[in-house]
């Protein structure tokens, strides 16, 4: 019968995606980018305080 969709939970993207997804495929990819990005920065930071402390 027919398949079940809802759209990316991303504002004004109007792809429609699987039940149990949240964005669609090029918006989950750029969110991760940003993350890992953050993520490496929060390192950073953490790192160089970590080195002044020693």
């Amino acid at each position: 019968m027919g398949r079940r969709l809802h759209r990316c939970a991303e504002i004004g993207c109007r792809e429609l995606i699987k039940p149990g997804w949240t964005y669609c495929q090029p918006h989950y990819e750029a969110r991760m980018k940003k993350y890992v990005h953050a993520k490496q920065a929060n390192a950073d930071v953490d790192a160089r305080f970590l080195f002044k402390l020693v």
